[in-house]
């Protein structure tokens, strides 16, 4: 019995290869009878007579494209199979040793939603490309143990006997991905909760169809950039056919940009497991040559695994700097997730964000600063307090020409508010004292909740700053929502700084959950009616009072959390900006808005919103500096 891991799986293979040819045979007498035909699965079909030379193959002969069969899971199922035919296209290793190989029928059906590719397992296995081998074995739909209630299986031989018939074949042409019925899915990756298996219209059944198979992207770009993974140690990016579905809205850099009803299905990750080489991508660059890869199937997500070493043409983009002009009368404010600054944060990270704060974003009068940790990072010590974190950052703008800011924010409870361990992850604000001033209030904690005061018709805050609701269970295992009240010129503005919960936990858009289930949405729904509702009750209090709701939110704005967070108060200041240019995050490919600034509807008007791609779209190689693009907004403040 072979356990869940692919590095460790283990089998008893039969003693006689007699017993498995006597079952194959009996598995298709069975199936042609319609003795054998499981529920949503489709049976195979009757045979045809194809002739090769002089010789009649007679369709009892099992051949991959039976195997995989028009569906996610193949009809074969649990059978044993005997003699399958194919050439070797791919040999996968683990470091040094072989766990298998991919191998293609050269003797295609006329179903373009049967895959004619496979894997077979068999460690050790002496096999070469281009071999011509004959297989008998069990077939089995793999998934990893601890993957079994999210992802797709993978349809493959577990070997009992391989046998080689011929050596220096050629390898199947790869079939050409967006030609003929083979057609780029579009809008959906599926519509039916897998009812039907349609390629042509559900981007999750067109992969599958193609599982196993050689294929080629003629026109590839990229629109992930490179990630490095550990288990398995691995670099992957993502690309589409830049030619594919071309009406589609792209970044400036040539990222795809997602919709509320379209997640960009024809995305394709590509990953290193066979090469081993791995050129480091940003969004926007090109590949010299069509991209030649086996497609495959893990962490719930299709994967091109390509055959070849990659050569990368450089896109040009570069990261910019805002076009949001400072002005001595207008107020500019920036949302700005630095993803688990501390103060033992590498020296390079900590000169990145300072010069992301002084020259691409010029300078902002007060900054929501996300994902400031503790003192000490992510060593679970016990100490929360951040201002010597704060103090790096200050320290290092100052050098590079920028305002002595100031840092203020309220120390979470010690491993309460979700995040990394130990680094007690905290929303705040460093904000610039020759430009704005923070009202003289007494500072709440971390359990006092934060209220709204009138005096003389204009509302205040009781603690400046406050958390909002402390002790709500909407914010549980997250950070805390993070009000304080500044003057700018005479002229007041509350500032809420929040970083909502994660999407940790929700199921992939090409996982086995269809529709995919959004586990972690409701909280961020329960987060979002709290805030709104403090800000109802600063409207309440003072209609002109000047509200400004900032921070990662892990949503779009199309999502019901963000609808929820503006309902009938603030305007989504993302939302003013072409479709284009509404991203901060590039995550699978998908170029997506997490972070916002939504303002008092009366100060939309006369507020201006730049998103700074600097970020999302490059690696560390190219100067990236957190996963996060900052969000900066000028505006004119009324009274």
């Amino acid at each position: 019995m072979r356990t869940s891991s692919r590095n460790n799986r283990r089998w008893q293979k039969p003693a006689l290869a007699f017993l498995v040819l006597v079952a194959s045979v009996a598995l298709v007498v069975l199936l042609r009878q319609g003795g054998l035909a499981p529920q949503n699965r489709l049976s195979l079909p009757e045979p045809d007579r194809n002739t090769h030379g002089d010789v009649t193959l007679m369709a009892d002969t099992v051949r991959i494209h039976d195997i995989q069969g028009a569906a996610h899971r193949s009809p074969l199922e649990g059978a044993a199979v005997s003699n399958v035919e194919g050439i070797v296209t791919a040999v996968v290793k683990d470091g040094n040793s072989v766990t298998g190989f991919y191998m293609q029928d050269t003797q295609p059906d006329s179903d373009p939603r049967t895959s004619e590719g496979i894997f077979v397992y068999e460690p050790n296995v002496q096999v070469n490309e281009g071999d011509r081998v004959k297989v008998s074995g069990t077939v089995k739909e793999y998934v990893s143990r601890n993957r079994q209630a999210t992802d797709l299986t993978l349809t493959e031989i577990d070997a009992s006997a391989i046998s080689v018939t011929e050596n220096g074949q050629p390898l199947p042409a790869p079939l050409v991905l967006g030609e003929g019925a083979y057609r780029y899915p579009s809008t959906v990756i599926d519509n039916d909760r897998f009812a039907r298996f349609d390629p042509e219209e559900d981007g999750i059944d067109f992969w599958e169809s193609v599982e196993g198979m050689l294929v080629q992207v003629k026109n590839p770009r990229v629109v992930g950039e490179s990630k490095r993974f550990t288990d398995p140690p691995s670099v992957e990016f993502v690309i589409i056919d830049d030619q594919a579905n071309p009406g589609k809205v792209r970044t400036p850099s040539g990222g795809i940009i997602i919709a509320e009803d379209n997640y960009n299905p024809e995305r394709i990750t590509v990953a290193n497991k066979l090469t081993g080489e791995a050129p480091i991508a940003k969004v926007g660059d090109k590949l010299a040559e069509p991209v030649v890869g086996v497609i495959d199937y893990s962490i719930a997500n299709y994967k091109l695994y390509n055959t070849k070493p990659l050569q990368l043409i450089d896109g040009g983009y570069r990261p910019f700097e805002t076009t949001i002009e400072p002005a001595a009368d207008q107020l500019t404010i920036a949302s700005y997730n630095i993803e688990n600054f501390s103060r033992v944060s590498d020296l390079e990270k900590v000169k990145r964000i300072s010069a992301s704060l002084v020259h691409n974003l010029k300078k902002p009068d007060i900054v929501g600063v996300i994902e400031m940790q503790d003192n000490d990072g992510p060593a679970d010590t016990g100490v929360t307090d951040a201002r010597l974190s704060a103090q790096v950052l200050i320290d290092e703008v100052s050098r590079q020409g920028g305002p002595a800011y100031r840092y203020v924010d309220i120390a979470p409870v010690n491993n309460n508010d979700g995040g990394q361990k130990g680094g007690n992850i905290r929303v705040g604000f460093l904000y610039n004292p020759e430009r704005v001033r923070l009202a003289d209030r007494p500072a709440g904690n971390a359990n006092t909740a934060v209220h709204v005061v009138t005096q003389q018709g204009v509302a205040h805050l009781s603690h400046n700053p406050g958390r909002i609701d402390p002790g709500n269970a909407a914010f549980e295992k997250s950070r805390k929502p993070l009000a304080a009240e500044f003057l700018f010129r005479g002229k007041q503005v509350i500032v809420i700084a929040n970083h909502f919960n994660s999407k940790g936990g929700d199921s992939g858009l090409f996982g086995s959950q269809q529709p995919p289930v959004l586990t972690s949405e409701a909280q961020r729904v329960k987060i979002a009616q709290e805030v709104n509702g403090f800000v109802r009750e600063i409207h309440a209090a003072d209609p002109d009072a000047n509200v400004v709701v900032l921070g990662d939110l892990n949503d779009f704005s199309f999502s019901k959390p963000i609808l929820t967070l503006k309902e009938e108060v603030l305007v989504n200041m993302v939302e003013q900006l072409p479709a284009r240019e509404q991203y901060t995050y590039v995550y699978d490919g998908n170029s997506q808005a997490l972070d916002h600034i939504l303002v008092s509807r009366h100060l939309a008007d006369n507020a201006k919103v730049d998103i700074v791609n600097i970020n999302s779209e490059f690696t560390e190689e190219h100067g990236r500096a957190s996963d996060h693009d900052p969000v900066l907004v000028k505006i004119d403040l009324p009274h």
